[in-house]
């Protein structure tokens, strides 16, 4: 296929699980340059916690952030794209969580502000969250996303209460931390949000075609970038729904060059046919 834009995960696609991008990593990026192929991310984190590797990647194309509520590139004082919470829902969840032995996370983009920060769970925000400052009591952010970090049982319990009132505005999900065990997370942000949506509207942006990019991601929160992608190659650390859902496994992880060898086989050992 003739690619113009190659759109990754980082965190357990791109980096390792040391937070590293490898040599032979960065080697297939520099070469999908000399081909005119654009690259870009696609990431949970905040814009500010990317940008050491989009410098490190040399990426001059806006960047998906914030699972698709943030587009920004880099150098703009403005981001190309937001999409912030619905202002009664997002007031509904920080009261309902607060009573609970929960670390809590409110996202405004560029900001973040946070309560009830355990130790173990700062390095596992820290992660995701550039800088943050204690969340106080008021009514006047308006973020993107919230994140709620705690044990398995009490995350269940607190998706359970919270879902069914807020599923007509908001996006709900839980999941495991995979570095940061046994940490689980609690993650909202509006209903009409995702990587894949954001994925179409820099699509638009830059005048790319479907069948012109090549997504490549490990987890659940990458499949909806599946549709809107002409290829989708994913780890071999994916779960078995998010592998059964691409068009490409790597017989490699993370921490084996899995980007590299996806790069390897569906662009660079084609061109050079």
């Amino acid at each position: 296929m003739n690619y113009k834009l190659v759109v990754c995960d980082l965190d357990g696609t791109m980096l390792t699980s040391k937070r590293e991008i490898s040599g032979k990593v960065l080697a297939a990026v520099n070469k999908l340059a000399d081909m005119s192929i654009g690259l870009t991310i696609a990431t949970g984190r905040m814009f500010a916690s990317a940008e050491q590797y989009i410098d490190q990647l040399k990426i001059d194309l806006p960047v998906i952030s914030l699972n698709g509520t943030w587009i920004q590139k880099k150098g703009s004082e403005k981001p190309l794209f937001t999409k912030f919470m619905n202002s009664d829902a997002w007031k509904y969840i920080i009261e309902a969580v607060s009573n609970h032995d929960v670390s809590i996370a409110l996202i405004e983009g560029d900001r973040a502000f946070v309560k009830n920060l355990k130790p173990r769970v700062t390095d596992a925000f820290l992660s995701w969250i550039h800088v943050m400052k204690p969340l106080e009591n008021s009514s006047h952010y308006n973020p993107c996303e919230i994140l709620i970090a705690g044990d398995k049982n009490l995350i269940h319990g607190l998706y359970m209460e919270t879902h069914q009132k807020v599923q007509e505005n908001i996006a709900v999900f839980k999941f495991p931390s995979i570095r940061y065990e046994p940490v689980w997370y609690l993650e909202f942000r509006d209903i009409k949000s995702s990587k894949g949506a954001a994925l179409k509207m820099l699509m638009e942006h830059l005048a790319v075609k479907k069948e012109e990019i090549l997504v490549i991601g490990d987890y659940y929160n990458d499949v909806s970038m599946f549709k809107n992608a002409g290829y989708s190659a994913v780890m071999n650390n994916a779960p078995k729904e998010v592998k059964n859902a691409a068009d490409f496994v790597s017989d490699f992880s993370n921490d084996q060059d899995g980007v590299w060898d996806i790069m390897q086989k569906l662009i660079l050992n084609e061109a050079a046919c």
